[in-house]
């Protein structure tokens, strides 16, 4: 009777012992396999978070150009040059001041086309001093209003836009002037200063450096 109770309780130990052990040993193994889960690496861990972040590349020009080879054409006054007299790189200059435009060299003969750079209307059609013949486009940078001026160009061309026509950037709006009367003198050239604004202004220099801001560097948009 006795053995037989010291059997049955050894038994009764030996069922807790595994029951007890089962319950402290399961909390354990969850936990191994849920802290493995956090903490190895997934494909999102190792992943180069910087290539989830590059944007698409924005290829489209903000301008056209304006002149065939327009790079390699600005060879004597690009845009915030500093002339005078004493110092142009061009004989014979009249101006002084900071050049708020870009300068495209022509010395080849021959008709030589001239492309809007933007959307808009034709606003001035007409012979200045100093430029012999310019158009003025009104256009929009970053959906900011903008006047475009192309200077030295031949208004009397059949080709050449006229007040409140619209261009498209791209299309042949006018050519260049032969050296005479519609470019006042001044060698064959394209001036092509961007204005910020609606203003007309003709200026082709500015006194101050600081007033530069007022106007666009073509050459950063080519």
């Amino acid at each position: 009777m006795i053995r037989n109770q010291k059997i049955l309780i050894a038994t009764l130990f030996i069922i807790v012992f595994f029951i007890g052990g089962a319950f402290y040993l399961y909390p354990l193994y969850n936990n191994t396999e849920t802290n493995q889960a956090m903490t190895e690496p997934t494909t999102e861990d190792t992943a180069n978070p910087e290539n989830d972040e590059i944007p698409p590349i924005d290829n489209e020009k903000v301008f056209t150009s304006p002149i065939t080879n327009a790079r390699s054409r600005i060879t004597k006054k690009p845009f915030g040059i500093y002339v005078t007299p004493g110092n142009s790189p061009i004989e014979g200059e009249r101006f002084t001041g900071y050049h708020n435009a870009v300068d495209f060299e022509a010395p080849e003969s021959g008709t030589v086309n001239i492309y809007a750079i933007c959307d808009g209307e034709v606003r001035v059609a007409r012979w200045v001093s100093g430029y012999g013949g310019l158009i003025i486009q009104a256009c929009e940078l970053s959906e900011e209003p903008i006047t475009v001026l192309y200077g030295h160009v031949d208004i009397a061309s059949p080709a050449s836009l006229k007040v409140g026509d619209n261009a498209k950037g791209g299309e042949a709006i006018t050519t260049l002037a032969e050296v005479g009367r519609y470019t006042d003198g001044e060698r064959k050239h394209l001036h092509l200063g961007i204005h910020r604004g609606k203003e007309i202004v003709y200026a082709g220099y500015v006194e101050q450096q600081s007033q530069l801001s007022n106007w666009v560097n073509l050459e950063d948009y080519l």
